[in-house]
């Protein structure tokens, strides 16, 4: 008889144990992304983020990195580790060959080295869209009508960010008289 219980306790211990732990290895990539929302062939961008496990930043976690072009072809396949702060920050590199469009970022946890086997997997994206062109705008004023509907900056800002593009010859305006 006691052999029996014991025989049944370890199973509801495999059971209930292994469920548990299977839900209990969750680690969440986070994506702290700058707040610029087109690039151009040649800008500079780094993808930063931090990975969350169990409310806090963990350290160690294995990341698969996937870039694929907008024609949904990889083009970039890589792995890289959180740091001790449990941060990461990898750059956004086109070639010249590369079109422009909408790139998707999709990062995976692949989880802490010794959860690896018992692992959800968790992910996250963005999307980056590209212009072919080098852009002539500066970057502080390329998003400058985003910020101005977002109440961000006043319309006096405005004002002098499309002041400045038309003195640089950025933007050509030709003159209207009024009639």
């Amino acid at each position: 008889m006691m052999k029996i219980f014991v025989l049944f306790a370890i199973a509801a211990i495999m059971v209930i144990g292994v469920e548990n732990a299977y839900s209990t290895h969750v680690s969440q990539p986070i994506l702290t992304i700058d707040d610029n929302f087109v690039y151009s062939v040649g800008d500079d961008l780094s993808i930063t983020g931090w990975v969350e496990y169990d409310d806090a930043a963990t350290s160690d976690v294995l990341l698969s990195v996937k870039i694929s072009n907008p024609n949904g072809t990889v083009i970039s396949d890589f792995f890289l580790t959180s740091d001790s702060n449990g941060q990461f920050e990898f750059p956004f590199e086109l070639s010249d060959d590369d079109t422009s469009g909408d790139y998707l970022v999709n990062i995976m946890s692949m989880c802490r080295e010794i959860h690896r086997d018992i692992c959800t997997h968790k992910t996250a994206e963005t999307t980056i869209s590209v212009i072919g062109e080098q852009s002539k705008i500066p970057d502080w004023v390329r998003n400058i009508f985003v910020w101005y509907a977002e109440d961000s900056i006043s319309e006096k800002e405005l004002l002098q960010a499309l002041q400045y593009l038309i003195k640089e010859k950025i933007i050509q305006v030709d003159d209207v008289t009024n009639t």
